[in-house]
């Protein structure tokens, strides 16, 4: 049995607490690792299975080269009606796809017949809706007959809500579609191809920065937990050198230590990532799941990511050993003196903020091109990097200057200890203050959302209705009244003619019923004109006695406009779960063509982009991993930095100082540089996410908040928490009895 082998066996029994640390931030590396592959594997697979509407788009855009003898197949990503208004099942779209083959011979998109005229598919998720909801006939708005579900590789998601409707066209309307580039004249359709990469370059730069804060911490708690306990390694090492041990052959065994550890960390994270995968399915993105497959990982990408994080803990290994040599007596010492940090460090840390600040007011606000973007990426990369690299630096001046004017024992001894291993003591925090930047940049950067949701719906004249009312426009029949009157689910209709295309007519006797306003003028003889779209709706409202009345008060209003008359119906629903089955009734009738329909419901409700909410509630989440990883990153260091200080601690405690003052000193030690560092760091997170929204977001403006600031202040909190709660070991290990061999 080779002797590493033998020395790893035997530390697996005096060290078994070390090597399971360093598993397990192995583990938790892989862990993150693989779910960020992951994740992206199923953001590129769907964006896959988007392929054939962006083919039908660009056919309609740009005219497919005709084939001389071949019957073209017509397609367009509208539904057979035409009108996307009516298209939803309560808010949310229902996309479409509308195909007509114009021949035998015309292509066919591989896995499935296209549909004849009148026959229809559906999505996984649509088909769920459509038989649950039989009452509303939701199927009639697609076709007449139903021949099966559209296949997987056409669906992005088992919730995509999706129909695929066969339809029949004569030569004039396809030409004139064709002209208006509404339809796409097809004489080649491919299969489903390997999609190129998803993101653009702006959002494939805020991914990778993302990434790398989140896995930042991750290093730093792999690095801390492989180095933990070296000074005691270091002796055992001096000891196999004083016996004749060669340096290579050290090597060796620190190799095959952290190797074998690692392998464990390997084996309970790709477990652990097996064991919630089958989770991931149900995360949404855009309101939508993913199928399972889409979240396999190739060998190869397996292959890379335990690669790369074995290197890494080897890589720890040797950086955290490689000054070790040994002295004749058998006493592991450094040969090197730990230098007093320069101001030379803060030079990345002032490049990148100078980068982003020359980004910033050299670019259009609200409209910062791509190279601005990628700019303040870097820059905000060289920042983060800048933050690890000065922090020794900073850490090093603040704690000359406490030393220079406390008067306390114990922060004199804390700051004097601070000043000379700073860039030990700040190592230990760097987790915390990498995890408090990433937490200021991105919760500013998100910050505004809930002032947009409150806008949208302030801003949105249409919200002024009331939430079981219906406001429909674009009615070309004026048989629509009794028909409404007649369906059991209207509770009251009333007509509401349109002038100029815009303006809502409504007595003012029934405003109140249908809407929040009140009528400035008497109820029973005026009739008010609502501009609905306006922002600041009330300053838009013209009054007059009757009709005539109120056209001529409002083309004095907006001499501009052209007076026009259409029909237009405000209604009350018993519930606004029916206002689906409304959609049906005018979708299944040809006489109301182009009818369009608003909900006071929904325009009631905050409207944001759901990938906009989500990619919010995923930066929550991540922040909160990276924390939480951070502050055990600091709890595993302080313990580490303890256990290495065992025997100066103990010569304090036997000098007559207690434990209450050694955990005072120990606590200030860390305190300093954390609160310090998380306070730059975190200050610096927030201007930096301010200067970037105000780059890249008309309608997200940052918010600098209490709540912002209270948030941030908890975080520092906990980490202090973290070390607060490690100090009582500190009188365990410094009584005599625990030091008789010192």
């Amino acid at each position: 049995m080779s002797v590493s082998w033998l020395l790893f066996r035997k530390s697996v029994t005096r060290s078994w607490k070390r090597l399971a640390l360093t598993s397990a931030a192995i583990a938790v590396g892989i862990l993150v690792l693989l779910a960020l592959v992951s994740g992206i594997n199923a953001l590129n697979n769907r964006h896959a299975r988007l392929n054939w509407g962006s083919q039908i788009q660009d056919a309609a855009s740009n005219p497919q080269q005709q084939v001389p003898g071949a019957s073209p197949l017509i397609a367009s990503t509208s539904p057979p009606n035409g009108n996307d208004n009516l298209n939803l099942w309560q808010d949310k779209p229902i996309r479409a796809i509308s195909l007509y083959a114009t021949g035998d011979n015309s292509p066919q998109f591989p896995g499935f017949t296209t549909p004849k005229p009148g026959e229809y598919l559906l999505s996984p998720g649509l088909k769920k809706i459509v038989d649950s909801n039989s009452d509303i006939d939701l199927a009639t708005r697609f076709g007449s007959k139903y021949v099966g579900e559209t296949p997987k590789e056409y669906t992005t998601s088992p919730d995509m809500l999706l129909a695929v409707s066969g339809v029949s066209m004569s030569d004039q309307q396809i030409e004139a579609s064709v002209q208006n580039h509404e339809v796409a004249r097809m004489y080649e359709v491919t299969a489903k191809r390997k999609a190129d990469f998803m993101f653009s370059g702006v959002l494939l730069a805020t991914v990778m920065l993302g990434a790398s804060i989140l896995l930042f911490p991750v290093i730093i708690f792999l690095s801390v937990a492989t180095q933990l306990g070296s000074a005691q390694r270091e002796q055992r090492y001096a000891a196999l050198r004083l016996i004749g041990a060669t340096r290579s052959q050290i090597t060796r065994i620190i190799a095959l230590e952290s190797f074998m550890a690692s392998l464990v960390g390997v084996a309970f994270g790709v477990l652990a990532f097996f064991m919630i995968r089958d989770w991931l399915p149900n995360f949404k993105f855009n309101g939508e799941g993913f199928w399972p497959s889409d979240f396999i990982i190739m060998t190869w990408q397996y292959a890379i990511t335990i690669g790369l994080t074995l290197g890494l803990s080897l890589l720890a290994n040797w950086w955290g050993m490689r000054h070790v040599r040994t002295s004749p007596l058998g006493v592991s010492r450094r040969q090197t003196i730990t230098k007093r940090p320069s101001f030379w460090r803060s030079i990345p840390l002032l490049l990148g903020l100078v980068i982003i600040l020359f980004a910033r007011f050299t670019s259009t606000k609200d409209a910062a091109g791509q190279s601005a973007i990628f700019a303040v990426m870097a820059g905000v990369m060289l920042v983060m990097f800048g933050l690890v690299i000065a922090g020794p630096y900073l850490t090093e001046r603040l704690a000359r200057l406490i030393a220079r004017f406390t008067s306390s024992p114990e922060t004199l001894l804390s700051s004097k200890r601070i000043a000379v291993q700073s860039g030990r003591v700040f190592r230990s925090v760097s987790g915390v203050v990498i995890a408090l930047f990433a937490a200021g940049f991105y919760l500013t950067a998100v910050s505004g959302i809930a002032n947009y949701e409150a806008s949208t719906v302030a801003n949105n004249g249409l919200s002024r209705l009331e939430r079981n009312t219906v406001l429909m426009t674009r009615v070309t029949s004026d048989t629509l009244l009794d028909t409404l009157s007649r369906q059991p689910y209207v509770s009251s209709v009333v007509k509401a003619p349109e002038l100029m295309g815009a303006y809502t007519v409504i007595p003012c006797s029934e405003i109140t019923h249908y809407t929040t306003f009140t009528c400035q003028a008497e109820p029973n003889s005026y009739l008010s004109a609502v501009y609905f779209p306006s922002s600041d709706i009330d300053s838009t409202r013209v009054y007059g006695k009757d009709l005539a009345d109120l056209k001529r008060n409002l083309q004095a209003a907006v001499p501009s406009g052209e007076m026009t008359t259409s029909s237009a119906y405000l209604l009350k629903l018993t519930d606004i779960q029916h206002l689906d089955n409304l959609r049906t009734l005018i979708l299944s009738s040809a006489d109301y063509p182009g009818a369009t329909i608003d909900s006071g419901l929904y325009a009631q409700e905050p409207a944001a982009e759901p990938v906009v909410k989500e990619l919010a509630g995923l930066t929550y989440l991540g922040l909160v991993v990276v924390l939480c990883i951070a502050v055990i990153s600091l709890i595993v260091a302080t313990i580490g930095g303890i256990l290495e200080r065992q025997r100066s601690l103990a010569t304090l405690r036997l000098g007559g100082m207690t434990a209450a003052q050694m955990k005072r000193v120990v606590f200030t030690e860390s305190l300093i540089p954390l609160l310090s560092a998380s306070v730059v760091a975190a200050g610096l997170g927030v201007a930096v996410g301010y200067l970037f929204m105000q780059m890249v977001s008309a309608t997200l403006d940052a918010v600098i908040s209490g709540q912002l600031l209270a948030v941030l202040a908890a975080s520092i909190g906990l980490a202090a928490l973290g070390v607060y709660l490690v100090l009582p070991m500190l009188d365990k290990i410094t009584r005599p009895e625990a030091n008789q061999t010192e």
